[in-house]
């Protein structure tokens, strides 16, 4: 790790340190190989209280579906959006007088690397008030059950993606949306991994 990375980590601690708005954790399992659905328990916890998962996006996946946070070249990330019940600790980062303890609220964990491939493999929590009020249920998805690789992999067999391209991943409540820099490409897989646009 170079003395950039240094210097901007202890800044982050120091922010932590200071406010209480940000938490880092490791990355749990192998950061050159990231497995969405073996380690969303272990992610949903540090999301906060009773967790429900919004979203979450994944960039720079190659086509045969591999997450690596410390690749020399164009590193996975990933950004998860659970709603969770707030901490005081939560209130006091969100700075809201109409945000109490045990209120439904918006937690953002952003997953990568800090400083390159010799950087630090970490999550960073932050938080914010819900963006609208719809009930939850209508909101939530269910727990991830289909990997990235293999919703590239039944990508790949249809000749959907191209080996030497990198690929933006989206799970939500239409399933999971598969990009990459083309606004007019787009795959669309159900939560069971179905493919359901293009149909055929």
């Amino acid at each position: 790790m170079n003395i950039y990375s240094m210097i901007y980590f202890a800044l982050l601690i120091f922010l932590f340190w200071i406010t209480g708005c940000l938490n880092l954790s490791s990355i749990p399992g192998d950061p050159r190989a990231f497995k969405t659905v073996d380690t969303f328990s272990e992610v949903s916890r540090l999301a906060g209280t009773e967790a429900k998962l919004l979203s979450f996006r994944v960039g720079n996946v190659t086509a045969d579906g591999l997450i690596d946070f410390k690749r020399s070249e164009h590193p996975s990330w990933i950004e998860y959006e659970f709603i969770v019940k707030a901490t005081s600790a939560d209130v006091r980062a969100i700075k809201a007088d109409s945000v109490k303890a045990g209120d439904h609220i918006e937690a953002k964990l952003s997953v990568g690397t800090i400083g390159g491939a010799a950087g630090l493999s970490t999550i960073e929590r932050t938080v914010r008030k819900r963006r609208n009020d719809k009930p939850i249920d209508m909101v939530y998805v269910p727990e991830p059950i289909v990997s990235i690789a293999d919703i590239c992999s039944k990508a790949q067999k249809k000749g959907l993606i191209k080996s030497d391209e990198k690929y933006q991943i989206s799970y939500e409540i239409q399933g999971y949306v598969v990009r990459n820099n083309s606004k007019f490409f787009r795959l669309v897989f159900s939560d069971d991994g179905t493919l359901l646009h293009p149909s055929k």
